[in-house]
């Protein structure tokens, strides 16, 4: 669906001549989130390193070659979306003509300056359900220790409904794969020194049937969900269930998230709906009830297009 207008706008922006003078971000925010490919290790993989371009001008090879350097051996380095916002910062203050000028970003490392080595997911503020450099294997699904992983991931997920008296309580259905590993040189801070155990299970619940993934630590014998638990199938319209929803704002206090609501749901369906530009984001066109995500909102997912003018 992307492929079309995404190769108009790229021609257009090489056509018009836009390339001399802006650095263009070609991102997606994550891979491919359900399907065959997703419930495969190599699927999981993809749906955590979302792809990255960056075009530059062509002069700037040449002009800022210590920066360029830089950047070809963070191509190779760990990386997130907290350090591209940090070089955004470092294109609008022209920090890359003078490196000796700081950005201190809250998580983020511009992608104009080295980024180290040995970092690891901690450092660079990625959840640990979400990182992928730890080393893990394969569990067998029928593994006691799986199934006791997903029914504590069920329990879990069963305490948030029980505020809500007309959301069914879940039950495992099946566990249908895991994976095993230590998180010490991976997502954990340096310097320590116990082995936590970590477990990566995904299981279907029911009714419903959903597909969920779930990361585990264990540590001393006690369990810890240590992100949200995903879902890797399509859920269609079961949520429609719900007249008001949130929309969390990750790190934020719950005074900051923002309520949404279903308007076409409490006015009988009069209230219409329609896609926007992004690919596979619906908003309802009732402006009314519509408020739109500010910086920091977790929103619907895409692929997006970040230009930026820069000057020698």
């Amino acid at each position: 669906m992307a492929d079309t207008p995404s190769l108009r706008y790229l021609k257009e922006f090489r056509d018009r001549g836009f390339n001399q003078n802006t650095v263009l971000f070609f991102i997606s925010d994550h891979g491919l989130r359900w399907g065959a490919f997703r419930s495969t290790y190599a699927g999981m993989l993809e749906e955590r390193m979302p792809f990255l371009f960056a075009v530059f001008p062509p002069w700037f090879k040449e002009e800022y070659p210590d920066v360029w350097r830089n950047m070809k051996k963070n191509t190779k380095r760990l990386t997130s979306t907290f350090d591209l916002h940090a070089t955004l910062f470092d294109i609008l203050n022209r920090a890359y003509a003078n490196m000796t000028r700081t950005y201190s970003g809250a998580h983020g490392i511009s992608l104009f300056r080295e980024v180290p080595l040995n970092r690891t997911c901690e450092d660079a503020s990625i959840p640990e359900h979400y990182c992928a450099c730890e080393h893990s294997v394969d569990a067998d699904p029928r593994d006691p220790k799986l199934k006791e992983v997903a029914e504590f991931s069920v329990s879990k997920l069963n305490s948030g409904l029980k505020k809500f008296p007309q959301c069914v309580q879940l039950e495992l259905d099946e566990v249908i794969s895991g994976r095993t590993g230590s998180a010490r040189n991976s997502t954990t801070p340096k310097g320590l020194k116990t082995i936590i155990s970590t477990y990566m299970v995904t299981f279907q619940t029911k009714p419903g049937g959903a597909r969920l993934e779930a990361t585990v630590r264990e540590h001393d014998g006690t369990f810890e969900l240590v992100a949200d638990v995903s879902r890797t199938n399509k859920y269609g319209d079961q949520s429609h269930c719900v007249k008001d929803f949130w929309v969390l704002r990750m790190d934020a206090p719950p005074k900051r998230t923002v309520q949404r609501g279903r308007p076409w749901l409490r006015d009988g369906g009069r209230t219409t709906r329609q896609n926007t530009g992004r690919r596979g984001d619906e908003r309802n066109s009732d402006v009314r009830h519509r408020e739109e995500c500010r910086e920091g909102d977790v929103h619907q997912r895409g692929i997006a297009w970040t230009a930026v003018s820069v000057e020698p």
